[in-house]
């Protein structure tokens, strides 16, 4: 979040940004399918890839945060469309009932 932080500050950088954001929701998304449903839609606050063993990336719980952060900077609305639902655990359990 700290990063996407950063980009924000550049011209241009909303795409690369939501796709940063994206790849929590992919995560969570992959996460759903395996969990039962008491576990279902957390935020993670890792993400890993194959092998898990040796690739992770890690996020401290401050995604909500970064999305405002980044919307304070560059007003991207599209990000906000992207991620509140998901951040929004109320929101998001009566989208996918």
């Amino acid at each position: 979040m700290f990063v996407v932080d950063l980009l924000s500050l550049l011209p241009d950088q909303q795409k690369v940004i939501r796709d940063i954001f994206q790849n929590y929701w992919d995560f969570q998304d992959r996460w759903n399918q395996q969990m039962p449903a008491y576990a279902r839609d957390m935020v993670t606050v890792a993400i890993k890839t194959a092998p898990q063993e040796v690739r992770q990336f890690s996020q401290i719980p401050i995604l909500a945060w970064g999305v405002e952060r980044v919307y304070q900077r560059n007003r991207d609305k599209e990000l906000l469309d992207q991620c509140l639902g998901r951040l929004d655990w109320t929101d998001f359990r009566k989208s996918t009932n």
